[in-house]
């Protein structure tokens, strides 16, 4: 799952967490939800780089292959 390959890549949710600048429960939140809020998307494709591009985190809002 996406969400949980973004959580791992940063080396796990409080890290994750940290460097968003919010709780670690709202990541686990994520994870739970197994979706990126919208308004994280472009940040965490920043942070992640290349991997992780927002049509792959969100492709639902961005189009683009979920795989």
């Amino acid at each position: 799952m996406i969400v949980d390959d973004i959580i791992a890549a940063y080396g796990g949710a409080a890290a994750l967490a940290r460097r968003l600048h919010i709780n670690r429960s709202t990541v686990l939140r994520w994870k739970r939800q197994q979706r990126i809020p919208a308004d994280r998307v472009v940040e965490i494709s920043l942070i992640l780089g290349p991997e992780f591009p927002k049509e792959r985190v969100r492709p639902d809002i961005y189009g683009g292959d979920a795989a």
